[in-house]
């Protein structure tokens, strides 16, 4: 007999269950066939059965019966458009606000559409590092899945808080590759970069500051120095608390 069968170590699959009719009315009563594949692709073996009756003799006796079996490990392919272990990079995030990425996975499998032996299963999703708080992933379930050549694009967003400065953390997806439907099988995890950055009025305001605390010096080398008044209150001001923050 042959079948094909989802690879998968842990969970075999039976070819022959007891009570199958295999051979000139010989029923296997106590034997099962068992496959189980870690790869894509055929695979086969020899077998030997102790039958306790059924001889071809005719007497009804017990028999040794040979038969050779086969099946093909199909399953599902992972795909996604930043590829498993690249990194996803927000890039520069003002204090305060929030920016998202865009996510897309894809179900790739060569194999033909066998509904459950080659469906992909989205089992759960993890955020690693000491970052892992400023970012979320807003649009997953757990247990969606994707048939043959399925997709689906995850949303994910990055909240710039106080601190400034490079933040990091992992985002890990955990699916059913590589074993039976629905158990847990193997991860895909990427590297999620940002960098938060002072808001914008803040950074104009520090320029100004900056620029006019520059004119006073250079005014005063030329031994005519001018009343620190002519610059703005508000510029002088947010100048001198730049300085000393």
């Amino acid at each position: 007999t042959a079948r094909s069968w989802r690879p998968s170590p842990k969970s075999p699959v039976a070819l022959t269950s007891p009570g199958t009719i295999i051979a000139k009315g010989v029923h296997i009563l106590s034997e099962k066939l068992l496959a189980a594949s870690s790869a894509r692709g055929a695979a086969s073996a020899d077998v030997t059965i102790d039958a306790t009756n059924g001889s071809d003799d005719g007497q009804n006796l017990a028999q040794q019966i040979k038969a050779s079996v086969g099946g093909r490990g199909v399953g599902p392919e992972f795909s996604s458009v930043v590829a498993p272990n690249g990194t996803i990079d927000f890039g520069d995030v003002h204090k305060g606000q929030s920016f998202s990425q865009m996510l897309e996975v894809s179900n790739i499998t060569p194999d033909d559409d066998l509904g459950g032996l080659t469906r992909l299963t989205l089992l759960s999703y993890k955020f690693s590092g000491t970052d892992a708080g400023m970012f979320s992933l807003t649009n997953f379930t757990a247990g969606m899945t994707l048939d043959k050549n399925g997709s689906f694009i995850f949303d994910i967003s990055f909240a710039a808080g106080s601190a400034l400065g490079h933040h990091a953390t992992d985002l890990v997806l955990l699916t059913d590759q590589g074993v039976a439907l629905g158990a847990d099988g193997e991860s895909f995890k990427y590297s999620l970069t940002a960098n938060t950055i002072p808001e914008p009025a803040t950074v104009a305001l520090m320029a100004a500051g900056l620029g006019c605390l520059g004119l006073l010096m250079a005014r005063r080398r030329q031994r005519h120095p001018r009343p620190i008044g002519s610059c703005p209150a508000a510029i002088h001001a947010a100048a001198i608390a730049g300085l000393s923050g």
